[in-house]
């Protein structure tokens, strides 16, 4: 449940800027977040309510404000500054439960000549946890882990306590991040337009799920604070309290524990480029429309805690694909319209498998047809 009230104010301002005028916006929202959570079984015996998880309630003043400047334009144009315009903002967030932050980001464009413009961009964010992430219910499940998928397992198998979901001791995310980019779209050729822009986010404690326990026992490196081997009595009892466990509990008992549950990341790296183009012409058989999309991902790892091996979480089993792309044809005309698309995802590895096996790029084709 959420309430929300919000107040946005505009101001224009004829600052002798000499770009035209300045323009700015300033607001006040405040919300209020109401959570709770009950799951219901039906099973043969009949139908189980379990423990309803603690309600959860927040509520949230933020106040924000833009600065838009026109420095130059078209009317004042300097050579190779066809137009320049920077922007400013600032947000502050204040939570009855995660705390305040204030997040400043500021950006400009640059057209160098008629059609082509750079543009860049650097901010800082901060988000709280939803209530969902640390109080939408968590689940145990007993597992047995084979010398193949645990290294280190004993007389031929390892018993495996698994604890995945909402963690009730998260706290807020923060982020820094930039981009730079360019815009192509020439007076000269009317249709065309191109893009591309490079992105660097760096995530302080993020909130994220890690993969799989088997995988996090296969390959520890990294994963040393979520894995307790040989627990106590007093370790077992706590996760078991958490929740009641499924499935069989192994032969010789509990002798790991993983904690797969929602998590603050010390840190995460997401670098990688962008880049679109399309083309629209008229013909006398309609217009056609061709255009091509791609991303590109240079870095997709985290850290579990400070100082801790980084995890490279690029091309394998329930991570980010590095490179996937999309191109296609549409035409209209009328009431008639289709399009032929491809997609294209790169390969990647399946690191659960034993052997870690390959699993090949893959296209698939989008074809439509419509009337209207």
């Amino acid at each position: 449940l959420e309430a929300r009230l919000e107040a946005l104010g505009l101001l224009y301002l004829d600052a002798p800027i000499s770009g035209g005028a300045a323009r700015a916006a300033f607001g006040v929202e405040h919300r209020r977040e109401e959570f709770e959570y009950t799951r219901i079984q039906v099973v043969r015996s009949g139908v189980n309510v379990l423990p309803t998880q603690r309600p959860g309630s927040r509520e949230v003043m933020a106040y924000f404000a833009e600065l838009s400047l026109p420095l130059l334009d078209e009317t004042n144009a300097l050579p190779f500054v066809h137009g320049l315009d920077l922007s400013i903002s600032a947000r502050r967030e204040e939570a009855s439960d995660y705390g305040s932050e204030t997040t400043p980001k500021v950006g400009f464009t640059w057209e160098l000549v008629d059609g082509l413009a750079l543009r860049a961009s650097w901010g800082r964010s901060f988000k709280g946890p939803n209530f969902q992430q640390l109080l939408g219910g968590a689940g145990v499940s007993y597992l047995t882990a084979t010398p193949a998928q645990d290294p280190l397992a004993d007389n031929g198998s390892t018993g495996v306590l698994a604890v995945a979901g909402a963690n009730p001791n998260l706290g807020p995310e923060r982020a820094a991040s930039w981009t730079a980019g360019l815009e192509f779209a020439p007076p000269w050729l009317r249709g065309l337009r191109a893009e591309a822009t490079y992105f660097d986010i760096d995530f302080g404690d993020r909130v994220s799920t890690p993969t799989s326990a088997l995988t996090i026992l296969r390959n520890p490196l990294g994963y040393e604070s979520m894995i307790i081997r040989d627990p106590t009595s007093e370790q077992i009892a706590f996760y078991t309290a958490i929740s009641p466990p499924t499935g069989t509990l192994p032969a010789d008992g509990v002798e790991v524990i993983v904690d797969q549950r929602f998590v603050n990341l010390s840190t995460q790296r997401v670098r990688g480029v962008d880049a679109s183009a399309s083309y629209a012409f008229e013909t006398e058989l309609g217009e056609f429309v061709l255009n091509a999309s791609g991303s590109l991902l240079l870095q997709h790892s985290i850290e579990l805690t400070l100082g801790a091996t980084p995890i490279d979480q690029l091309d394998i089993l329930n991570g980010p694909i590095d490179w996937r792309a999309r191109a296609g044809v549409h035409w209209h005309n009328g009431p008639w319209s289709a399009g032929l698309s491809v997609n294209f995802a790169d390969n990647y590895k399946d690191n659960v498998s034993t052997p870690v096996r390959k699993i090949g790029s893959h296209r698939t084709w989008d074809l439509h047809l419509a009337h209207d």
